[in-house]
């Protein structure tokens, strides 16, 4: 089991945004312990701040494995609250590209700024990110109270104009306000320009084979 009563999670989604910001959030009044769990040969870090967990999975999750490997997780995810930072890509237009997309499961009102914050259109989206598709489809099935984050994804390159880092300033920036408006009273520090300029190199040499389709 992860350890905490909340977890922030983040994968190596199209911009590697998810991954990359977790590892620079830092609670400012609770010790760090952190660890690393391998589930079907995929390493995931697992960083826990008193009751709340960061988990981040390091590496890129195959479409061959992705149910298996959402399967696994969602077992180590058991009796958690989940908040899920993901930057896949989405057909949205560039009127709703500024915008800080969520949604819930159950649904229920928080309290976030319109300015910033819309509600994911489930019925005019389709997800082509098959490890995001199947952790969606068992968190609801084992019934994890989830929040979702979700900005536009740029492919990841490791170049600095390769879109990514507006990607993990706007997941970044909105963090604050959801888990405030969840109740966390914790305060954390995010370094998004830390985050930013962070090498993924599991996404320099694998590429994710997305084949699932979710809306």
């Amino acid at each position: 089991m992860i350890p905490g009563s909340t977890v922030l999670l983040g994968y190596c989604d199209l911009a590697a945004a998810g991954a990359r910001l977790l590892h620079h959030v830092h609670a400012l009044d609770a010790s760090l312990e952190e660890s690393t769990l391998v589930l079907l040969g995929l390493s995931v870090a697992v960083r826990t701040y008193a009751d709340i967990s960061l988990v981040i999975v390091r590496d890129v999750v195959p479409a061959s494995i992705a149910t298996a490997f959402a399967a696994a997780l969602t077992d180590l995810l058991e009796g958690k609250k989940v908040v899920f930072l993901t930057a896949p890509s989405v057909p949205m237009s560039s009127a709703e590209e500024p915008f800080v997309f969520w949604t819930q499961y159950p649904m229920a009102a928080l309290d976030l700024p319109s300015a910033q914050f819309q509600r994911i259109p489930l019925a005019k989206w389709t997800l082509n990110d098959a490890f995001l598709c199947a952790c969606l489809h068992f968190f609801q099935v084992e019934a994890l109270p989830l929040t979702v984050l979700l900005v536009r994804g740029y492919k990841y390159t490791g170049r600095s104009t390769d879109g990514t880092a507006e990607a993990i300033t706007k997941l970044g920036s909105a963090l604050p306000h959801v888990l405030k408006a969840l109740g966390v009273s914790k305060a954390f520090e995010v370094d998004t320009k830390a985050a930013s300029v962070m090498k993924m190199l599991t996404m320099d040499t694998t590429r994710p084979d997305n084949g699932i389709l979710y809306n």
